[in-house]
């Protein structure tokens, strides 16, 4: 299990299977070198290390949030190997590329697209990315319980997610028909721009409906098609700055809004949409981050595009500073 800190760990593996081997490994969350090469860097020898302690026999391996990245490197690490992982839990990771065994998805309450994402089919999208089965476990904490007070309740939702697995009684998600296949990295490149970023933040009243107009431009090396057959949208969260030092926003990608793509785009061409998006009702200075979600569970700037980020202050006063 990778852990973003050995509290999550602790509070964890008292409530598993008391004849089951738990070992907990470190993610990069936090550090300097929280990058992707590094995290796959990380998984190569994390895998090597698993390989000596257990040489034969099928392997369990997950993560909570930035620790399921790594964890998804190691199986990665290990299938290459020709070792067996018989299960790989995600809790509250997001989806950064495929795998093709078998995942259970464990998603706390603050881990969801927020209302605005219902219209999103993400189960649909989960079967793309995943070629194995598929099932989805809600749990009954938030996404910052897991370090905190009801970290007890997330080990005993997991050890009874465990037992439903060794009696073949977890609810595995039905294929999804029809549906186009995941895109290649090499296709997930966006350049996003809009015409009214300024150096200076805009300035939103709370729960303010706003309309950006935005240029997309596809800059990979194949054609997106309309969202009524691939899923894909323009999306957009208000997200913390990053920390001192950093350069990702902060928070979780809550959909404060999105544009469905309505014709296709081939590959150098461009199309101008009206994204429509409601300010948060807590006034804070917040970063809009402007990119491709692909059928709900994928962002773009996960698979190495970037996306359009933008300074918003949330908040009371006079007019907007820079009008729509």
């Amino acid at each position: 299990w990778v852990v973003n800190g050995y509290a999550e760990l602790a509070a964890t593996v008292r409530h598993l299977d008391p004849q089951r081997p738990v070992y907990g490994m470190r993610s990069l969350y936090g550090l300097p070198g929280d990058t992707a090469a590094n995290r796959r860097a990380l998984g190569v020898q994390l895998a090597a290390e698993i390989a000596d302690l257990q040489p034969t026999g099928p392997l369990r391996l997950g993560g909570y949030c930035a620790g399921g990245r790594v964890a998804l490197e190691i199986a990665d690490a290990l299938r290459a190997r020709g070792r067996e992982v018989a299960l790989l839990c995600l809790l509250d990771t997001r989806v950064h590329r495929s795998y093709p065994g078998d995942v259970l998805l464990l998603h706390t309450r603050r881990f969801s697209l927020g209302p605005r994402g219902r219209g999103l089919d993400q189960r649909r999208g989960y079967r793309r990315y995943f070629g194995g089965r598929v099932a989805r476990l809600p749990l009954r904490v938030r996404h910052a319980d897991v370090l905190r007070r009801r970290a007890r309740r997330l080990g005993r939702q997991l050890g009874r997610a465990l037992r439903r697995f060794d009696a073949d009684r977890l609810a595995w998600l039905p294929p999804a028909p029809q549906a186009p296949a995941a895109p290649p990295q090499e296709a997930c490149r966006a350049d996003i721009t809009c015409s009214v970023q300024a150096d200076a933040p805009l300035h939103w009243r709370p729960g303010e409906r706003i309309t950006l107009p935005v240029r997309l431009h596809n800059r990979g090396n194949a054609s997106w098609q309309p969202t009524a057959q691939s899923g894909l949208v323009l999306a957009a969260s208000l997200r913390r700055p990053p920390q001192p030092g950093g350069t990702e926003p902060r928070g979780r990608r809550r959909l404060d809004g999105y544009c469905p793509l309505p014709v296709a785009l081939p590959p150098g061409e461009a199309v101008d949409l009206q994204l429509r998006l409601r300010a948060r009702l807590r006034p804070k200075r917040y970063l809009l981050e402007v990119d491709l979600l692909d059928d709900g569970v994928a962002w773009f700037g996960d698979r190495g595009s970037t996306p359009l980020l933008i300074p918003v202050h949330v908040g009371l006063g006079g007019r907007p500073a820079h009008a729509l």
